[in-house]
Formats: C-alpha cells, structure tokens, sequence
C-alpha cells in the first residue's frame, strides 16, 4: 500500500494565528472514507483554539494563559513561525483500528520499531529544564537527528515534536503525527505533517528539502507502520522491516 503524500511551499503562509502566537489547526478527530476524505492539509481550517505550549507558542507566558497547557492539549499546537514556511506531508490508510495503531506509534522512542529507516531512539537527558523528553534518532544511513517532545495528547491521538539537530539545513522544524479513525470502515488514517524553513544560503532549495523530508522520511514509515499490520503471509519485503511488528 503506498502512502498518500504532498509537499511543497504555501508561499508567504506563516501558519494560522491562535491566541498568543502560530499554530497548525487541528483536522477532525473522526474522519469517514469518501470523495474527499484524504486531502492532507488543504482540509484544515483556521480554528480560535488557544494554544497552551510555551514551546508552540512563545508568546503564551502570563500566570492565566500557562495554565492553559494541559486543556489545550488537544489542538496538538505548533510553532510555524512568522516568516514563510515550507511544508512536508505523507498520509496513510492502515488496515487496524485507531486505538491499536495509536498504541504502536504513541511512545516517543517507538520509531525503530516501525520505521525501516531508522535503527534506534535514545532518550538523551535535558541540559535544562523543558516541556518534554529528548530523543536521538539514528539512521541507517548514520545521520543522527536530536528531537524534542512538545505534546503528546492520547485523547487525540497525536503528538508533536521539534527538530534540535540534524543534517538537514533547516530551521524552526516543527511536526506533528496524527493518527484518525475511518469511522465507516474500521481502518485508521495516520498522517504525518511538518512545517520549517531553511537554512540561511539554503533558500532555493525549499521544494528539494520538502521533497527529501516526505520520500525518505515521512512516506517510508508510515508504509513500514502500514506493513507492520499485514498478516505474515500477506507482507512484502521491506528493507529493514525483518522481523519487526
């Protein structure tokens, strides 16, 4: 099964504005197959969700609005910044329901245990304080990305992360991974999403790095997440994918 992808440049679009700085809109939690169902993010909407995360939202800092972060949790916000942001995103229809799809990517340092691509997640301990845990992704192809959590919302069923470091010349990399249940038919639509921008000398190669993030990060996993689902006899190979599930 392949994955559903998009990607590319929403031009001078920073991002949606909630109260006291940028975020992504949250899709509908339920979502029914049908003409129209999987169209990636040109389905979202502009919604007046407060945002709580000082991570997500910098300017969210007074005593009122930081009590907020647990009730916003479900928004799944993130920080897209102010200046034009290049997007990168990979769905996929998983044959499972949401619940049990949800268990299997939930935990932060479950990537290896789905993604072909990767071979361990470390959790690194915190320099200071912060919101969420630290994790070190390596590759197989020896890259090594250090992310921070920056929400998790179970009832949701998503969670969202910053890039810290990596090979890639980006900044202000933010993405979220969401898992929805197809209500009329039992399977689980899983998407992947991130917003950034590039580096400084890097600008003309926005489309290449969105291209580069959803083909051979995005699209991959959530194919080998879909793969892990299959009954053994059904299952094709997949490099990296022995004996995982």
């Amino acid at each position: 099964m392949e994955a559903k992808q998009w990607g590319g440049m929403r031009g001078s679009r920073a991002g949606w504005l909630c109260r006291g700085g940028w975020r992504l809109p949250a899709p509908p939690r339920t979502l029914d197959a049908g003409p129209g169902a999987m169209n990636g993010p040109s389905r979202h909407r502009a919604r007046g969700i407060p945002c709580g995360w000082r991570a997500a939202c910098p300017r969210v800092g007074t005593p009122a609005t930081r009590g907020h972060r647990e009730r916003a949790s479900s928004s799944c916000c993130m920080n897209v910044g102010r200046h034009p942001m290049i997007e990168a995103y990979a769905s996929q229809l998983i044959q499972a329901p949401a619940d049990v799809v949800w268990d299997r990517v939930a935990g932060f340092d479950s990537l290896p245990r789905w993604h072909p691509g990767i071979i361990s997640s470390e959790r690194v301990a915190r320099p200071g304080p912060g919101a969420g845990p630290l994790r070190r992704l390596t590759l197989r192809d020896g890259a090594v990305y250090l992310e921070a959590r920056l929400e998790h919302d179970a009832h949701a069923r998503c969670y969202a992360y910053a890039m810290l470091e990596g090979p890639l010349p980006v900044r202000d990399f933010r993405a979220k991974l969401r898992v929805t249940p197809v209500t009329s038919t039992g399977q689980t639509f899983v998407e992947w999403h991130a917003t950034f921008a590039p580096a400084p000398g890097h600008e003309a190669e926005a489309g290449m790095l969105s291209q580069r993030i959803r083909d051979d990060f995005f699209a991959p996993g959530l194919t080998g997440l879909a793969h892990t689902f299959l009954p053994p006899r059904t299952r094709t190979s997949t490099p990296g994918m022995e004996g995982r599930h």
